[in-house]
This record gives C-alpha cells, structure tokens and sequence, in this order.
C-alpha cells in the first residue's frame, strides 16, 4: 500500500481562550503529487489547518487526533526534514525574505542546512533557472515587485528540495497579472515535478480551474472533498457561490446541465450556445460630482533625493460621497500614493489639499494592534476618540466581529483582523476613508458585505478611496476607477466604462462575455438583461 503524502485522522484544535474549537473532527487523505485546494469562509479554520501541516507552525492550544506526513507523526518529524521537505509561503513575501539580495535569498536555507558551496551553487542555479530568475538573480530583494518577490520565496523553499508546497493566500497581495504568472508557475510545478500543492484561496476564479481536488471547510468540519467540476454546487451550498469562477456562477444562474465551466475559455463556450432572449443597456448610476474633499495638482515624490520618483505629476480630485477605486501592477506606487494623500508623505513638488478630516486604513494591519484582545484594543480606540462602549459595539455590530472581542489579534485570520482594522476606522467618524487593500484576505461572502458597507457609508456622506487588485470588487463596489501606471493615474473613468474598455485590469464576466452579449463586468448586470434558454 502507497502512503499518502498526508493523513489527518480526527484532528481537533482549540486556540487558547477559545470556547469554539478551530477544527473539529477532521479526517482526510492528501496523495502524492496532488494539487489541493482549501477553500471556506473566513475563520473556517483554513489557516489553522495549513499551520498543522508544518511542525514548526502548529499553533499553541489543545490538539487531539493525528497529522502524519507519509506515515509518520508531524510532531516526532525530525526538524531537518520539516523544514526542508515541507515548505510554506506566506501571503505577505516581505514577512518571509530574509536577505538583501536574490542570489542570497535563494542560498539562505541551504547554508544553515549545511550542504556544501558546490551543491548551493548548483541547486541555486538549477532553482533561479527553474522559476525564471536569471534575470533578477543579482537583483536587491527590496528592489522587486510583490510577484517577483513572491517566486523568490518560493524558489527558497524549492531551493531546499521541498516536496509539499503549503501557500496561504499566496496571490492575495498581487496584481493580477503577476497573479497569473505567479500561479502558472505553481500549475507547471504540479504536473512537471509531481510537487505537491495545498494552497488556500478566496478568489476561486483563477485556482479553482487549476486544481485536481478541492476540500470544503465550514466551522472547522469536513464539508466537500472531491473533484473541482463538482465542487460548485458544494460551494454554492455552503454560501459561496460569490466566490466561485465567473463561468460557474453564470452556468447556475442559467440553470445549466453538466458539465460545469471553470475557466474563462470554459464560460465563452457555454455562453455562446445560450440563445439570447433580451439584451438591454445595462443602467449604472452616475458618480457623485459635489463638493471637492481632496484635490491633487501635479504632485511629485521621490523617497531620497537621488532617487527615481515614485510619483510623477498626480493630478485628480474626489467628491464627497464617492468611492474612487485605484488599480494597478505591484511596485507601481499606489501604496506611496495613498501615504502621500494622507499626508505621512508630503511631495517635493506639487499641491495636495486635504478639505476633511482623513483616515487610514494601511496595508499591514497587525501593526494597528497592541493589546491581547481585540475588544481591548478597539475600546481603548475609543476612548482615545472620545467615545464610549456603545461606539464599539455599534460599529463591531456593522462589521460582524462581535464574537471577536475576545480573541488576540495575532490569532485572527488575515480576513478577521482585516475587518477589526476597519472596525477602528470607522469609530474615527472621519469624513474621507483612505483604504490600501481593504478586500484582502476576505472571503467572497466577506466582501460582499464590506461592499455594500462601503456603498453605505458613501450614501451617508462619505468619501472612500481604496486601493486593489481585486478587479471584481472594485466593479461591485467602486463608482469610478483609476490606472495607476508609471507614477500618476494614466485613466480614470466610471467603472462601467472603466472596465469595458479594459483588457488586462478587467473582470471575468467582461472576459467571458466580450463580443456575445451586450457589455457587462458584474454577473448581476449579465443576468439582469440576459435570459437564456441553453441547448446544453
């Protein structure tokens, strides 16, 4: 009999102070060579259950059952082969790079193995050759992009001949071009090196399709193990039928027969057998035009003065009451950008003039925790406001995150903590909301409600701009959207036309139905003037 690459026999796991277990009874087989995808709401246990397949993550709290790795007990693993067989990648790349230079990075975990400089040269060479690194090899890490970032931490972990790749969230802070390449590259790993793959994700769009077997969470349970073409109605089923591929949500929207389409390719197919009943304009609202909150006019920044700029004439301005989307590659300066209309930056050259209050939500939030409960923290926030307990429990009742207040924020999910952050945000009653990453690391359902909080609070008066490479959020939620390319945003535009008019930074639903129907980028605006009858 073959033994499994992993067997899970009725594991268990409760964090410290928790009353809800994180996993409850789970058993579960991962074969060799198999590419699994983990996928489930936010705090299914999604996280919790990838760290217990790494000894050397395994969280602190109350574990019963049993992990194995090819037959023996993950706890007893002997630390070399742990850390060298079994590799992690993080969402965050910044949080797993260790060294100054590529080249480096690629050796770092071969020189503490102890293997000898001729095979480090030879393995690091074979490695960079391998994920397409030639070109960076000499490169400065903090010089390159979120992607280019992210493959050299996974050629750190291939570098020490690891066997199981385990990838939390790993194209959550990616563009999704570099998305793209960064999966593509974890595909031809799959089936040309028989690695094999776990990896967790929200946006189901571009890995459902890549996968050979997906496993369902819910609460910690075993709700789905099996094939990806039969997964959807799983999903759907369990509540995230918004997280699934375009092409699937629009084969159960229309009621079709198997089998179900994944990919875009997939979804034209299906799409152009459906005969076309109604097709009308689709109706978007126009954005708000009122009073002006910010205004930048021709703005420039460079980090030191030597230094290339980073922003290269930013000219726009927001209106009170609208929410401005801004897209665009890793590294291109949409992170500077934003610190600069928050004022933490100010331009060497250029005008940018702040009408209200502003507020900031960065891209890293953990580093708006500093004490051990969630509640803890967000009262003391409150406090420091001027407010009282009823703030926090109003805005904690918006958000969702009342069952929270209890947990550390180091324990949390990306997607939970990610919603405290907002939590804070929003007890500041500041009037223009600036966002890095809002969306990220949230679930399908998750984001959904923070679009329609967003679209609310807007209604109430407020201004929101927020940066991301979620295409399909800023579609449901944005009233215009920006480019940003070489330092300024090179088009703007409402998001209807913004994303019709796109080819790279454009949705799904414009892919799949560009040249069959009438133009749509949401599934809502599709099957709202589409009825179709499908001749299967």
């Amino acid at each position: 009999m073959i033994t499994p690459c992993f067997a899970i026999e009725n594991l268990s796991f409760t964090y410290p102070k928790s009353d809800t277990p994180a996993l409850e009874n789970l058993s579960l087989v991962v074969e060799e060579g198999a590419f699994l995808l983990l996928c489930g709401k936010t705090g299914s246990g999604k996280t919790t259950l990838l760290h217990m397949l790494k000894k050397e993550m395994t969280p602190h709290g109350i574990m019963q059952g049993k992990r194995l790795y090819k037959g023996d007990d993950i706890d007893g693993l002997d630390p070399r082969t742990s850390a060298s067989k079994i590799g992690y990648i993080m969402q965050d790349p910044d949080s797993q790079l260790v060294c100054d230079s590529v080249a480096r990075e690629l050796a770092y975990g071969l020189e503490n193995l102890g293997v000898s400089p001729d095979r480090i040269r030879r393995t690091v060479a074979e490695t960079a050759s391998l994920l397409g690194l030639s070109d960076i090899f000499h490169a400065r890490t903090a010089q390159l992009s979120g992607g280019q970032k992210q493959l050299v931490a996974l050629g750190a972990v291939l570098a020490m001949g690891a066997q199981v790749l385990l990838l939390d969230e790993p194209c959550s802070m990616l563009d999704p071009l570099a998305a793209a390449d960064f999966l593509s590259v974890l595909e031809r790993l799959n089936r040309e090196t028989g690695v094999t793959i776990i990896l967790t994700d929200h946006r189901l769009e571009r890995t459902l399709p890549l996968c050979n077997q997906v496993l369902l969470l819910d609460a910690g349970r075993l709700r789905f193990l099996g094939s990806p073409v039969q997964s959807p109605y799983a999903l759907a089923e369990a509540g995230l039928e918004a997280a699934l591929p375009a092409a699937a949500r629009i084969y159960l929207k229309t009621g079709g027969t198997d089998p179900c389409p994944l990919s875009v390719g997939e979804g034209r197919q299906y799409l152009s057998r459906c005969v076309h009943l109604k097709e009308n304009s689709v109706e978007t609202a126009p954005a708000p035009r009122e009073e002006v909150v910010l205004s930048v006019r021709d703005a420039w920044f460079r980090y030191q003065k030597k230094s290339p700029d980073v922003v290269r004439g930013l000219h726009f301005s927001l209106y009170s009451g609208e929410i401005f989307a801004l897209l665009g590659a890793n590294g291109s300066g949409k992170t500077t950008a934003l610190s600069m209309l928050a004022g933490l930056l100010p331009p060497y050259s250029g005008k940018i003039k702040r009408l209200v209050d502003t507020a900031l939500l960065p891209q890293n939030s953990k580093s708006l925790f500093l004490q051990d409960t969630v509640g803890e923290d967000l009262h003391r926030a409150a406090a420091h406001l001027g407010k009282g307990r009823e703030a926090v429990e109003e805005a904690a009742a918006l958000l969702g995150i009342a069952h929270l207040m209890k947990q550390n924020p180091r324990d949390l999910s990306g997607g939970q903590r990610q919603k405290c952050a907002l939590c804070r945000l929003l007890l500041t009653d500041a009037p223009l909301f600036l966002l890095d990453e809002p969306a990220k690391g949230l679930d399908a359902s998750a984001r959904q409600e923070l679009s329609w909080i967003l679209r609310r609070l807007a209604r109430q008066g407020k201004t929101i701009l927020f940066v991301t490479h979620d295409v399909e959020f800023a579609a449901e939620t944005a009233h215009r959207c920006g480019l940003f390319f070489d330092g300024t945003i090179t088009a703007q535009a409402d998001t209807f036309s913004f994303f019709t008019e796109s080819t790279a930074y454009t949705t799904a639903v414009r892919r799949i139905s560009r040249g069959i129907t009438a133009p749509a980028v949401t599934i809502e605006q599709l099957t709202a003037y589409l009825e179709v009858d499908c001749e299967g």
